[in-house]
């Protein structure tokens, strides 16, 4: 991956949705891990990507590293304005950092999809199904393997992303995550 020094302008290598042959900028947030296999399908796809994380990652081609921790706020606001304007971004964002995602859609044009995981299902939480304009949801459940539930792989987790992506739901869930009794512990 290049890593994302002082970045582009903002605006330059954005996608127009009218220009054919352009590339959609999309930024990942939280892909060194579970969604690694996300970026290499966006790539593959065409996409250019961003990944930010903590650390420089490693890759080629249309795959750009924005090293930044998400939680710092004063590193995070200049890191994303040096790295120009994105397209569309997928995040998987832990909620000890609230104010990153505010922070980061202000320097994303268009879709924005967050990953939650099963627990912003729980029953015992007010439903929540995002309204026209908030960024949409997909949820991480599980699945039935044989005889026993298991939390979703890297590979199932980002193949459901990529389909929640394109899909343009609101809410999706990869695999379930009912009944509540049922996931693994």
């Amino acid at each position: 991956m290049k890593e994302k020094g002082t970045g582009d302008a903002a605006g330059e290598g954005r996608a127009d949705a009218a220009g054919a042959g352009e590339l959609t900028r999309t930024l990942v947030v939280g892909a060194t891990g579970m969604l690694a296999r996300l970026v290499r399908a966006l790539a593959e796809e065409g996409d250019d990507v961003t990944v930010l994380a903590r650390r420089a990652c490693t890759g080629g081609g249309q795959v750009q590293s924005l090293t930044v921790d998400y939680r710092n706020t004063e590193a995070l606001e200049p890191a994303l304005k040096r790295a120009g304007l994105f397209d569309r971004m997928v995040a998987w964002i832990h909620s000890d950092a609230p104010e990153a995602s505010e922070t980061i859609r202000r320097h994303v044009l268009g879709d924005v999809l967050h990953v939650l995981g099963s627990a912003a299902t729980d029953p015992g939480l007010p439903a929540h199904i995002p309204a026209a304009g908030e960024p949409r949801e997909v949820i991480l459940g599980f699945v039935r393997d044989g005889g026993h539930f298991r939390w979703l792989t890297d590979a199932e987790i980002s193949t459901g992303v990529l389909a929640a992506l394109r899909s343009g739901e609101p809410r999706s869930v990869v695999g379930r995550v009912m009944p509540w009794s049922d996931r693994p512990r």
